[in-house]
């Protein structure tokens, strides 16, 4: 009787994770935000693209089924409530070195802001993010 009662509570419990992955994955949206006085950098992730606006270019990117999956996963590696906790590595903004970025997760009604950072240079635990980003732009 153990084993009867243990394999519907294992698929419900599967079942509820799969929708809450699938609930978050669809309802999660970030942007990526570098400014300094004149220039800034803004990359938005929605379910289906990335769009890029700068006071270089603007241009959107449709997302294929790998880049979405590959993004998300990096994304699944954060603790998104603890990345304003993280340090940057360097500090150039402070002298207009560079220009100052950070990350902004929205999901449902929560909002995740991560530290400020250098352009180019995130905490290590967004580096792998970041880096899929700008190379998802590189290509599109």
């Amino acid at each position: 009787m153990r084993i009867i009662f243990k394999i519907p509570l294992l698929l419900i419990v599967i079942f509820s994770s799969c929708n809450a992955q699938e609930e978050t994955s669809d309802s999660l949206e970030f942007t990526y935000l570098a400014l300094t006085r004149g220039s800034y950098i803004n990359i938005t992730f929605t379910k289906d693209s990335l769009n890029l606006n700068s006071t270089e270019k603007n241009k959107t990117i449709d997302l294929n089924e790998e880049q979405r999956e590959n993004i998300l996963q990096e994304i699944s590696k954060l603790n998104l409530s603890e990345i304003n906790l993280l340090l940057a590595p360097s500090n150039k903004r402070f002298s207009d070195g560079t220009l100052s970025a950070k990350f902004i997760f929205k999901r449902a009604n929560e909002t995740f802001t991560s530290s400020d950072f250098d352009h180019e240079n995130p905490p290590e635990k967004l580096k792998s993010l970041y880096n899929l980003l700008k190379k998802i732009i590189k290509k599109g």
